[in-house]
């Protein structure tokens, strides 16, 4: 299960430092992630293996490569739309639900929490602006969160590889709301 190159007490270390800093915990059967996810780390870092990564996160105050550590060992995985079933929830029923709530004052807040790059909440800024005439007038937030900093800055950017924009994205929202550039969607 581990690594030929790490000791055990190295990946205890590394599964803490997720811990500590996310809340995040790896099932023993997905502790293969940690070698294979750090390893551009550790190439960027110049680290030979983890047990050197774990010792350089323990003596050194880099708080960079404490945040690529984290950064690679989080599961950002995310699509246009995912679960699909419950966006058609949202659109066909919460949204109803939200606007009747908050009809008196003319303004909603929606959080997305673990929003990785981004997908999830510009689904739901698509879904809030096919219903325009609802929302005309409205002042809306959509907030997006997640703890890493690298995902937040590609979700801040909003540029979709060719793979990612296709990924749960009907070629009609695809044309409606993103422009092709030379870097991607």
């Amino acid at each position: 299960m581990m690594g030929a190159s790490a000791s055990e007490s190295a990946y205890r270390v590394l599964m803490g430092v997720l811990e500590s800093r996310t809340g995040q915990t790896l099932s023993p059967n997905r502790i293969w992630r940690i070698e294979m996810s750090l390893k551009p780390v550790m190439q960027r870092h110049g680290i030979s293996d983890l047990d050197a990564l774990v010792a350089a996160l323990v003596t050194s105050n880099s708080r960079q490569l404490l945040d690529d550590t984290v950064d690679a060992m989080l599961n950002n995985e995310t699509f246009f739309y995912r679960e699909h079933s419950v966006f058609d929830d949202i659109a066909n029923t919460a949204l109803e639900y939200l606007h009747r709530i908050n009809q008196r004052h003319r303004r909603l807040t929606i959080w997305h929490c673990g929003v990785s790059t981004g997908q999830e909440a510009y689904s739901m800024a698509m879904l809030l602006a096919e219903q325009d005439a609802r929302w005309a007038g409205w002042r809306v937030d959509i907030i997006g969160t997640d703890v890493s900093h690298q995902a937040i800055g590609r979700a801040r950017v909003g540029l979709y590889s060719q793979f990612e924009i296709q990924r749960g994205l009907p070629v009609q929202r695809m044309v409606r709301w993103f422009d092709q550039t030379d870097g991607g969607w």
